[in-house]
């Protein structure tokens, strides 16, 4: 039984605690993180730069490890997407805030 039985109902926790989804779901948590940073205007790399490190080895292992495990489902797939979007969205939007600072004081 995983560390997520405890806290996760039924079927979601037989999901969840499959490692590819894990991987997945880890990205949830860090875009949470990179928004909360976001929101506070903590935006310097030092902070989103192992953000996105992390959720560059998730997403780039998850697919891999699915598919080694053989427990690759429509819920990974779907997971794996969704995943992605809160957590690139505030990130790239930091980034294109970092290259307007940098040509305002380079010119």
């Amino acid at each position: 039984m995983g560390f997520g039985a405890f806290f996760l109902p039924g079927k979601l926790c037989r999901v969840l605690t499959q490692t590819a989804n894990l991987l997945s779901a880890i990205r949830f948590v860090l875009a949470a993180v990179s928004i909360a940073a976001f929101m506070v205007g903590d935006r310097r790399p030092e902070i989103l730069g192992p953000i996105a490190l992390v959720a560059s080895i998730s997403d780039f292992v998850d697919g891999r490890v699915a598919r080694r495990m053989g427990s690759v489902d429509g819920f990974g797939r779907w997971l794996d997407g969704v995943a992605d979007m809160p957590l690139w969205l505030p990130l790239s939007h930091a980034r294109r805030q970092q290259e307007r600072f940098r040509s305002m004081y380079q010119s």
